[in-house]
């Protein structure tokens, strides 16, 4: 991918003068198919001569970095650490998972405010000496499988010093905040660059043109002056003054990790991804859904108020691959450990007394919910999904999509 007229940069990739700006990571075996047009490598990515580097991930090895991105060997870079892929780091300073010998690679591991949660944030900010800035969000960590036969996805878009701009913004940007307020937060105690620095450098660039809305998260517990600022409150305040409501329209949900599917926290996942400018939400309500469960008390049914409320959204499609379009992908069952949820997440179980069998049924409310990855037989389903999706689109009658009315790429996951 080129980074045109504000940095230099070359790349082999087929795809060096795309403009499209959410791409497929590419998948070796999907080389010779069309799949892999415009697709991006992490050397695509990290490309050309970057001044400094700034990575951010919950799983890393060094040497995957090193082999795919050899800008990496000199360049001044600022690791961002949530986790560390435990392959062949131990023997080294236990405060970066890169050898001494990398002087130019630094380390910081992002304070946690909160018992729950940890540093999942995947990006690279690319800084080059002409001036150009390229962000990138991705969802996969920088580990070998999930740019191997894993089917991930990335956000790319280069900026422009406001100096080099024709119109440059006066004002700082959404995109441009968001950034800032992250790193206040995740360089908090980190020794190898100041926030303040930072925030003045980002402070330079143009992000008046970007294409994207950024949302920013970070672990914690925040007072309500600045929870605004993160997750599902800021998605939930852009949403609401953003997208439009459409009668017929459905919401699809698609991540590589399921939390809790307890009816209340599904419900609040999907009321903020049900958001639009307008607060009326359609009152249709699957009635097939609703004589699956015998008719019991309210107190006894945790999942009356769930299904029968009279005012809550259309039930949305939760993507979650099969065993069988497991098994089948390129790295097969092992593909399950970059897919993972607990059986009681998704299963009730029943244990007959005369056999002592246990049989698993898929818990009531979620009933209806679950779609499969993909068609079994389709190369790119082959490449199990670790990519992290969530959107609404807006369809006819008959249930054939029509328009997107939102598409949020992330690293966050159901939970």
């Amino acid at each position: 991918m080129k980074v045109d007229n504000i940095a230099t940069t070359s790349t082999t990739s087929s795809n060096s003068n795309s403009k499209a700006l959410y791409h497929f990571t590419t998948n070796p075996a999907l080389n010779s198919t069309p799949l892999n047009d415009d697709s991006l490598s992490i050397g695509d990515i990290i490309s050309g001569n970057p001044s400094f580097v700034i990575l951010s991930n919950y799983l890393i090895q060094p040497h995957f970095l090193l082999k795919n991105c050899p800008p990496l060997s000199t360049t001044p870079t600022l690791v961002l650490a949530g986790s560390l892929s435990t392959e062949n780091w131990q023997t080294y300073d236990r405060k970066s998972p890169f050898h001494p010998k990398h002087l130019n690679i630094n380390t910081h591991y992002p304070k946690l405010k909160s018992n729950y949660g940890c540093m999942h944030s995947k990006f690279i900010l690319s800084f080059y000496p002409k001036g150009g800035l390229r962000v990138s969000v991705c969802t996969a960590n920088f580990i070998t499988r999930d740019w191997s036969n894993m089917t991930n996805g990335v956000f790319v878009q280069d900026f422009p010093l406001k100096s080099a701009s024709p119109s440059p913004s006066t004002t700082s940007t959404q995109f441009e905040t968001t950034l800032v307020n992250y790193f206040e937060v995740a360089l908090e105690g980190c020794e190898h660059l100041s926030f303040t620095i930072l925030k003045s450098k980002l402070r330079l660039y143009d992000f008046s043109r970007a294409n994207a809305t950024l949302i920013g998260s970070v672990p914690g517990r925040w007072p309500t002056t600045n929870s605004a600022r993160w997750g599902l409150v800021q998605l939930k305040d852009y949403l609401s003054t953003s997208v439009p409501f459409k009668t017929n329209s459905k919401v699809c949900v698609q991540f590589s990790s399921l939390g809790s599917t307890k009816p209340k926290t599904i419900e609040n996942l999907i009321t903020t991804f049900d958001t639009t400018i307008d607060t009326t939400i359609d009152t249709t309500i699957d009635t097939t859904i609703d004589t699956t469960i015998p008719p019991t008390s309210e107190k006894k049914n945790p999942y009356k108020n769930f299904l029968q409320q009279p005012a809550r959204p259309k039930r949305p499609s939760i993507v979650w691959p099969t065993l069988s379009e497991i098994r089948s992908s390129f790295h097969g069952m092992s593909s399950g450990r970059s897919l993972p949820a607990q059986i009681s997440s998704l299963f009730e179980e029943s244990k007959n007394k005369e056999t002592s069998k246990t049989t698993l049924t898929i818990k009531k409310h979620l009933a209806g919910m679950l779609s499969h990855w993909g068609d079994i037989d389709n190369v790119r389903t082959k490449c199990a999904p670790h990519i992290k999706t969530f959107l609404r689109y807006a369809h006819d009658d008959d249930g054939k999509p029509e328009s997107l009315l939102y598409f949020l790429l992330s690293s966050h996951n159901f939970s």
